[in-house]
């Protein structure tokens, strides 16, 4: 099930506007994506051969984030 607590937060922060996004919310926004594919068997089966790995770099801020992805697990 979706945390609705997360969702809530994450539509705050959109609303918020980019300048108030942290980068460690983008952690936050996989976690909702993770959550979502998981309920969604559409997605869910879109998802299920990937295997890829995401870099995100974010050039403002001093912070990396790998991000891997196999078998619908984050």
């Amino acid at each position: 099930m979706v945390d609705q607590a997360l969702l809530k937060e994450i539509k705050d922060k959109i609303d918020a506007g980019a300048a108030a996004a942290d980068p460690k919310d983008t952690l936050k926004v996989y976690e909702l994506f993770k959550q979502v594919a998981e309920e969604n068997e559409d997605l869910k089966e879109e998802l299920e051969d990937m295997d890829i790995t995401i870099q995100m770099n974010i050039t403002d801020k001093d912070a990396k984030f790998w991000l891997k992805v196999l078998s619908l697990k984050v």
